[in-house]
């Protein structure tokens, strides 16, 4: 009987070790996800800073001919309530 469940636990022992194994993976993984979307948040946030500040203000014109400049940086910080 001991060298049957000797026998099991040789068998069963790769099992657990692969189950470690995935669940290790499964966290580098999800670790590489996590990465990967803090640093696209931060270039969307750069490539976002830098349109702003190379825009062109914004130019409106009302129906008597009277024009109006904005500042990007005013317009975006609008709320409207």
């Amino acid at each position: 009987m001991a060298v049957v469940e000797k026998v099991l636990g040789f068998l069963e022992r790769p099992h657990k070790e692969m189950g470690a194994l995935e669940a290790k993976q499964r966290k580098l993984e999800e670790e590489l996800r996590t990465k990967a979307a803090v640093e696209k948040s931060q270039r969307q946030a750069t490539s976002a800073q830098e349109a702003i500040q190379n825009s062109m203000p914004i130019t409106l014109q009302d129906c008597i001919g009277r024009r109006f400049i904005f500042p990007v940086e005013m317009c975006r910080s609008w709320w409207v309530s």
